[in-house]
């Protein structure tokens, strides 16, 4: 019984030979690309590079799939740009609410609220339309914060006394608290 001979590593020759293969592959890519951006057709781009007509809907495809992937990086990184930078609105937003509170106006300074309130809607609204759930969208997640208006403290007790999930049917479908007895 003979021994099969064990697979060599190709030699560094064969190395280069195969990078100077994959550069030229990768420069008729291009060149293909090229032209069928500029209007050539499959088969006048086959005939000028001379390359088979499969080998040209190859290429173009890859330069799709390649500007696609371009697209999706450029896109995330803009997204993670923008999020970063409403996050740091609303940081700053609360932060200045905080130092607007004083002896003379206790409450603060409700316009800075008001940039809060812009900056959470605008990151749930990001984050929402980002998920990756199968287009099932929190719906707490798209309207940032839920604006309650209560008038007396048993409306107040009553809010406070609600879960997590009856939160989240409010901010669906709103409804009036009622006070406790």
């Amino acid at each position: 019984m003979a021994k099969k001979k064990a697979a060599k590593k190709p030699t560094g020759k064969n190395r280069r030979r195969q990078k100077d293969v994959s550069t030229i592959a990768a420069v008729r890519d291009c060149k293909a690309l090229d032209m069928h951006l500029e209007g050539y057709t499959t088969r006048q781009i086959a005939e000028r590079l001379d390359m088979n007509d499969r080998t040209v809907y190859k290429a173009i495809d890859r330069g799709r799939e390649a500007w696609k992937m371009e697209r999706v990086e450029l896109h995330q990184d803009l997204v993670e740009t923008v999020l970063m930078t409403q996050r740091r609105i609303l940081s700053l937003a609360f932060q200045a609410y905080a130092d607007s509170k004083s002896p003379d106006n206790l409450p603060g300074d409700p316009r800075f609220l008001a940039l809060a309130e812009k900056a959470n809607t605008s990151i749930g609204n990001i984050v929402a339309a980002h998920r990756d759930d199968g287009g099932k969208v929190d719906p707490l997640a798209r309207s940032g914060l839920i604006e309650v208006i209560v008038h007396t403290r048993g409306e107040v007790d009553a809010l406070q006394q609600m879960n997590y999930k009856e939160l989240e049917q409010i901010a669906v479908q709103p409804v009036t608290l009622e006070a406790g007895s």
